[in-house]
């Protein structure tokens, strides 16, 4: 407890923060020029870090890829000049999105909804996997049930689909007697 209460004091010193908004700016900056990337100011900034003390030379080097990374998806959504690879995707979807002011709306639903969850405790891994990949296994479930008319003893009789089912069963099976055995450690 006492590190987490350490680790706030150190993010709000004054010259944290004063170093933190001058290097987002700065990489917001650079990153919104094509051609010039984040990797390239950070390489530019490491002699500068020298001669700072080590806690401030880190904050300095995130504050300037942080603000590197957003300004590259300035440019890849708003001139659809995508700076870096990553930036390739953002152009591709933020581009369409930018012109109808969709971009607002999907920023703010996904904001709230993030809010939402954090509220709840709701973990967002399973969410995410469940809004990516639900979709996609309902389909393949309804072909793979198309194809052996509606039998079920397919999924396990063949080998390819007996052998996952057995591999989750020893997944979960391994984490429930782990998670028993960590339980009994505590409290034996």
């Amino acid at each position: 407890m006492e590190d987490l209460i350490e680790g706030f004091v150190l993010a709000l010193d004054p010259i944290a923060l004063l170093i933190t908004i001058a290097g987002v700016a700065v990489g917001v900056i650079v990153g919104a020029i094509p051609g010039l990337s984040g990797a390239m100011l950070i390489a530019l900034l490491l002699p500068v870090t020298f001669q700072m003390e080590p806690f401030y030379a880190v904050v300095a080097i995130i504050g300037v890829y942080v603000g590197s990374v957003s300004g590259g998806l300035i440019t890849a959504i708003m001139l659809r000049l995508p700076d870096t690879v990553s930036n390739l995707m953002t152009m591709l979807d933020g581009y369409p999105m930018e012109g109808t002011g969709m971009s607002l709306w999907v920023m703010l639903a996904f904001g709230v909804l993030g809010l939402v969850m954090e509220w709840l405790e709701y973990p967002l891994a399973p969410f995410a996997i469940a809004f990516v990949l639900g979709p996609n296994a309902e389909a393949k479930l309804r072909t793979g049930m198309q194809m052996t008319a509606g039998d079920w003893s397919s999924l396990y009789t063949q080998p390819i689909p007996l052998v996952l089912f057995r591999l989750a069963i020893v997944i979960v099976g391994a984490s429930m007697f782990k998670s028993r055995k960590e339980g009994n450690l505590r409290n034996g």
